[in-house]
């Protein structure tokens, strides 16, 4: 699914965990936002789908655009925080930072890619042409 659209949010999860509950109803909150700005918030709580992405820790919220994967890295109870994240990228022109794994998948994956290496980061910074 994640190739077949071009703005989609993936909330990776774990359906064990007693914390969810709160977060899927703060991000519920946002769904129609994301729907009426063509964000499509989807939820999955298959380890191998996240394991798949270089995902070790759930809950993780993962935006693609593209197909390039941006991974949510503050409160995911802040349902307003959330959404301007979200908002920011699907408006963002920026060139992606994204973990080894993730890189490793993108090669694999993308049939045209341009990878930057920098010395001094731990991560390759990305752009798809």
């Amino acid at each position: 699914m994640v190739s077949a659209v071009e703005n989609i949010a993936v909330l990776f999860y774990n359906a064990k965990s007693t914390k969810m509950d709160q977060i899927l109803e703060s991000v519920e909150t946002i769904d129609d936002d994301c729907d009426t700005r063509g964000v499509h918030f989807v939820k999955i709580a298959d380890p191998a789908a996240a394991y798949h992405y270089g995902i070790s820790t759930l809950p993780t919220l993962v935006y693609f655009k593209n197909g390039v994967p941006n991974l949510f890295d503050g409160e995911l109870l802040d349902d307003e925080g959330v959404l301007q994240w979200l908002m920011t990228h699907l408006e963002s022109a920026e060139i992606e930072e994204v973990s080894s794994s993730m890189l490793a998948r993108l090669i694999r994956d993308t049939r045209n890619i341009v990878v930057i290496f920098c010395k001094y980061i731990a991560y390759a910074i990305i752009a798809l042409t």
